[in-house]
């Protein structure tokens, strides 16, 4: 649609919007139990899926729920797996493959010398008199003593400085001391972690991620046949989840590595690739002392003088060799084979926000578009190293950033609505994602017994939901969002540096997300900095000190100011290029925290954190502002060739009716409409823009000097205010239901048929007929809508939380519809009605005389899972499956599938008309 290096220009968007291409489509997780699904299986659920207008999936091996004939990698298995990919590729899917079973990498060929290691310490308190020690004996296999030290104090008096002494024949000699010491002793071991969630005959320790010959080996073993049994030419991407091995904070190469970034500081003045080059690119330089590194070692779990220095440069050693052995051979492992790597890079090994650049293709997960969830430090990465040179654009201009959506949505499985799908999609929009992929699709046999096998954490986005007739819709509109939203240059006014430096002071520290560099800045940063960027009309980036090294400051300065939240400390590197932004006339805030460490000789203007938000107005006019100020309401902001495209969306439970002021100026402006791919507004440039959200509802407005000629009307008034120059009548009365195999009878709206059928999922059919002329005694108006009313905001929870767990979205509204509707008037099909404003404009069908309005109710098949039978059977063949494999999860949240459920028409509707 758009030739590679050509403009990106709004008739071409519009053009693209109506028929997106199917690489824009949400894909889909496909979880392979066992692995064991049968081809006439994986050909159904395919079959399935592009019907329902979904682009792809992502193979993922996971654990077993029934007797395994064909374990991981075993013949039968790679079968299978050659034949997903090419029935894919016949139905013109995209197939992904996960090189492994579980997660993190690992399996049964990881020996003790390529599994992830961990320091053990160990402390003993000691008397004065002591001489001579005996060094225990090693706990487990694999245990490696790499240092012993001894220092004057107590546990509980700290010792101020540690020495270091040698063992000698398994024992140590104490110095003399006047007091208590206390001895520190440092082993490398095996973590012990197990690769999570392993499919049968993955079983086996995660490994080192540090290490090129541990990652060699499992390309090796696992790689290879994996890619060979699909076929690479039916491959898009070689897929990488979330970095989840845990406590692995030492290999054998860490002392070279350490070396080398102690010698010359941060070293975030070269590239990321030459601090790569210089850890693992033939003889480590080593300017410091041969024992530098163990003779200090202590410094990462005692304060000490040197501490801050010490654990930065032993963190960001550990950030060199994953970058260098793992994420580099992985990368070029995927590119000498004709795929592309895809990667979420973030969690333990701590890895940067600059490491996305050995990788094709970016992923994060995560929603809250006011904070710093992994999406926002993904599409960071992928906006600065495009800025930087350092990313290519797709044949179409177009530039990707995907994310794991809805992961643990509306916990448990299948209590998912489109609502909560929609409302969270918006979510990963407005934090820069333009590639949905669904978590997930949970691969059940035709053959499986009651309601089929779940994953143990939601969603279960599969046929199995009694809604999903609303899904292509729903994917249709997922689809043109991506694609528009991949096109044109992403505008981020403001720069927000990670407090690297700072949080590697307690990056080590004992804690349930140790060694998780993305969680450490996110905690430090918090939500109240990335919302006052946010309500004060801009969109942010994140940097670190990697990606400065390869960031004009010149550049940045031109784009807006850079925002340092609660930082004292910065490298070397770091403050050269602060300096030469404000050199270049751009402006360093210092946010400030009350009470906490101040910089030494500081940069940049000092900011408290109640007035950032004000102080960036002041400094650049908002690239959107919004009046009412509501934390509802969010954008993102594409730059086109000849024009502007802003993605607004409310978030809220409420509607919200706003004036928009862009700061890009132009004479004409449009309103797209993502469920159609039409334009349904169209105005001059006259300021404001006025907008109406229902919840959970957002609109492309596009402006332009030479927009697409529309026959949409120009800048007509608000439905809404033209119904009420109109009428209404209640549609409450006359009605009829009808179940499934059932005759239809007589209700009463509104109608829950919750008490009288609490375990039934599927459809109902309600059915109402109304005279014409009595409704309308002269002439039938311009305008007939069927008004089912409003979503109305939901009690909140005692403890404020969004969802049953933390991560788990769902949108805060009780609908008047539970929980599609498909309408159909006198035998006219009308689109599936899913979400806010829940009304229908049913002009077209509506005839003098009798007409009939027959609606279609599907509610959330987590009904089903309120059954007890149906319970107790899905826990029972989980009981058997651990019984035969071992316990490898635990189902989550099944004791609230029905709470608060309700099914079916629970209000009123309502006919509006406006006159002629």
């Amino acid at each position: 649609m758009i030739p590679r290096g050509g403009p990106i220009r709004a008739r071409d968007l519009l053009q693209g919007i109506q028929t997106p291409p199917t690489d824009a489509r949400p894909m889909m997780r496909w979880w392979w139990f066992g692995p064991e699904l049968e081809p006439s299986d994986i050909d159904r659920q395919l079959d399935t899926m592009v019907k329902a207008g979904i682009g792809g999936v992502e193979l993922a091996f996971v654990y077993p729920l029934a007797t395994v004939t064909h374990p991981f990698l075993s013949e039968g298995c790679l079968e299978r797996v050659g034949h997903a990919a090419r029935s894919a590729a016949e139905r013109g899917l995209r197939f992904d493959l996960t090189l492994g079973s579980g997660w993190p990498f690992g399996g049964p060929w990881v020996e003790t010398a390529t599994a992830a290691r961990r320091l053990r310490w160990e402390t003993h308190e000691i008397d004065g008199r002591a001489s001579r020690i005996a060094v225990p004996n090693p706990r487990w296999a694999g245990d490696e003593l790499l240092a012993a030290y001894i220092g004057e104090g107590t546990q509980q008096e700290a010792p101020a400085t540690f020495v270091r002494i040698a063992p000698v024949d398994g024992t140590l000699d104490l110095p003399p001391a006047g007091g208590p010491r206390l001895v520190l002793l440092v082993w490398s071991a095996i973590t012990g972690q197990q690769v999570k969630r392993a499919a049968a005959g993955a079983e086996g320790h995660a490994l080192d991620h540090y290490s090129e010959r541990a990652v060699r080996e499992h390309l090796t073993r696992v790689g290879e046949p994996l890619l060979a049994a699909a076929g690479a030419e039916h491959v898009t991407t070689v897929f990488c989840d979330s970095l989840e091995v845990y406590d692995a904070d030492y290999t054998p190469a860490l002392a070279d590595a350490f070396r080398i970034r102690w010698s010359g500081g941060q070293h975030d003045e070269r590239s990321p690739e030459e601090a790569s080059e210089r850890v693992s690119g033939g003889t480590p330089q080593r300017d410091a002392g041969p024992d530098e590194f163990l003779d200090n070692l202590w410094l990462l779990r005692f304060d000490g003088a040197g501490a801050d220095r010490f654990r930065s440069a032993y963190f960001e050693a550990l950030a060199d060799l994953f970058d260098r052995h793992f994420l580099r051979v992985m990368h070029e492992w995927a590119a000498e084979r004709g795929v592309a790597f895809r990667v979420q890079n973030y969690g333990v090994p701590p890895t940067r926000l600059s490491s996305y650049r050995y990788a094709d293709g970016v992923e994060g997960e995560g929603w809250g578009w006011r904070g710093l969830p992994q999406t926002r430090w993904a599409a960071s990465a992928e906006h600065r190293l495009h800025a930087a040179g350092l990313r290519d654009e797709s044949s179409d201009g177009s530039r990707v950033v995907s994310s794991e959506t809805w992961t643990w949505v509306h916990s448990p499985s299948l209590r998912a609505t489109p609502l909560d799908l929609l409302g969270e999609a918006h979510e990963h929009f407005l934090l820069g994602v333009n590639q949905l992929v669904g978590h997930g699709w949970p691969a059940s046999p035709a053959a499986a017994a009651g309601i089929g096998r779940l994953f143990y954490a939601s969603g279960a986005l599969d046929d199995r939901n009694a809604w999903w007739a609303a899904m292509p819709g729903l994917a249709g509109y997922l689809a043109r969002a991506s694609w528009v939203l991949r096109h044109g240059a992403p505008v981020a006014d403001v720069t927000l540096l990670l407090p690297t430096a700072d949080v590697h002071r307690t990056l080590a520290a004992a804690s349930p997300h140790r060694l998780d560099l993305w969680r450490a800045c996110r905690d430090h940063i918090g939500d109240e900095i990335p919302g006052a960027i946010r309500d004060a009309g801009f969109d942010f980036d994140c940097i670190d000190g990697e990606l400065i090294a390869v960031t004009d400051p010149a550049l940045v300065a031109e784009t807006g100011p850079v925002v340092l939240p609660f930082v004292s400390r910065v490298s070397d590197g770091t403050r050269r290029w602060l300096e030469a932004v404000v050199r270049a006339g751009g402006t360093v805030l210092r946010v400030q925290q009350q009470g906490a460490p101040a910089m030494p000789d500081p940069v940049g203007e000092p900011v408290a954190l109640d007035d950032l938000e004000q102080t960036l107005r002041r400094l650049r006019p908002p690239d959107l502002r919004i009046e009412p100020r509501s934390p509802d309401i969010g954008f993102v902001h594409r730059r086109l060739d000849d024009g502007d495209l802003y993605f607004v969306a409310n978030t809220g439970t409420a509607t919200r009716s706003v004036r928009l002021f862009p700061r890009a100026r132009h004479r004409s402006w449009q309103r797209w409409d993502a469920w159609t791919g039409a334009v349904d507004r169209a105005g001059d440039g006259t300021l404001p823009l006025a907008l109406e959200l229902a919840p959970y509802e957002a609109a492309f407005l596009v402006l332009g000097d030479e927009l697409p000629s529309t026959t949409a009307a120009s800048d007509p008034a608000p439905l809404d205010t033209a119904l009420a120059l109109g009428g209404a009548t209640n549609a409450g009365s006359g009605w009829t239901v009808t179940f499934p195999g059932e005759s239809p009878t007589t209700v009463s709206l509104p109608h829950d048929w919750t008490a009288a059928r609490p375990t039934f999922a599927g459809t109902a059919v309600y059915s109402y007929t109304f005279d014409a002329d009595t409704v309308w005694s002269t002439h039938l108006p311009s305008r007939v809508v069927l008004d089912f009313g409003p979503a109305l905001p939901s009690e909140p929870s005692a403890d404020g939380a969004t969802g049953i767990r933390g991560s788990s979205y769902r949108a805060l509204v009780e609908p008047p519809i539970r929980e599609i509707a498909r309408v159909v008037c006198n035998d006219e099909a009308f689109p599936v009605v899913m979400a806010p404003p829940y009304r229908l404009d049913i002009t077209t069908a509506i005839k003098p005389g009798r007409n009939r309005v027959q609606i279609a109710v599907s509610n959330a098949s987590a009904a089903v899972l309120g059954d007890p039978d149906v319970q107790e059977a899905l826990l029972a063949s989980i009981a058997a499956a651990e019984a035969e494999y071992g316990v490898r999860f635990r189902m989550q949240d099944l004791a609230a599938a029905s709470e608060g459920l309700q099914s079916g028409l629970v209000t009123v509707p309502v006919l509006r008309w406006a006159s002629r």
